[in-house]
């Protein structure tokens, strides 16, 4: 009795030769290369709100945000979540009117306690500038008001394992706008295989595809 042949070990070899030649998208910290590592969430930190917004998922090391989004939280002043872009030159307010993200219970006066929890004082990555930074790290201004940026969650403030952002401010009943951010664990990226070493897997597959069709072509 004959059998037919098999298509699976085809399958298994594209399969192969794909994932051994697929581009890994990673970005490097510190001689590591780091890529996504799980769900992301986004979340919505409205200007008026000294409670900020909370994550729902819990964050520990680096983390991936992109950030968008602008509102006045200085007078009639615009600010997105690193400058001060209308009323006189762009500028990078310092403590104040741009994005905290903190562990404690609210981002009022920059975050714990009055301490300044601005995110720019977390940045390790831009990838809008393709480079690892040394916090504090004030990202180029961009008109678009969007912003992608990794922090090291383990230098925040606070107990707590969710993350809270907004705006930093000292009275939030004058303010308005909001950031909508998307955030994103990283973790330590798995090697994928170079591409000869993709080939030379492709190779033995075929000559496994070759047997397996010898073996289904003989009487039984």
């Amino acid at each position: 009795m004959k059998f037919p042949p098999s298509r699976l070990p085809r399958w298994a070899c594209v399969a192969a030769l794909c994932a051994g030649l697929a581009p890994a998208w990673a970005i490097q910290i510190g001689g590591i290369d780091y890529a996504t590592a799980g769900p992301a969430e986004t979340l919505v930190a409205d200007f008026v709100a000294s409670s900020g917004a909370l994550t729902l998922n819990d964050y520990q090391g680096y983390v991936l945000l992109n950030i968008r989004g602008s509102g006045f939280s200085l007078g009639p002043r615009m600010n997105d979540a690193f400058h001060l872009y209308t009323g006189g030159p762009v500028e990078s307010p310092g403590s104040f009117y741009q994005l905290v993200v903190t562990r404690s219970g609210s981002v009022e006066l920059g975050g714990d306690a009055g301490a300044n929890d601005s995110a720019r004082r977390f940045i390790v990555y831009d990838l809008d500038a393709g480079m690892a930074v040394s916090a504090p790290h004030v990202p180029a201004y961009r008109s678009d008001h969007r912003y992608q940026v990794v922090i090291n969650s383990a230098l925040l403030s606070g107990t707590s394992h969710r993350l809270r952002f907004g705006v930093s401010d000292g009275f939030y009943g004058d303010n308005g706008g909001r950031f909508e951010i998307d955030i994103t664990p990283l973790g330590v990226q798995t090697p994928v295989p170079e591409p000869a070493s993709a080939w030379l897997l492709l190779a033995g597959l075929g000559v496994a595809l070759r047997r397996h069709q010898r073996a289904a072509a003989s009487p039984a």
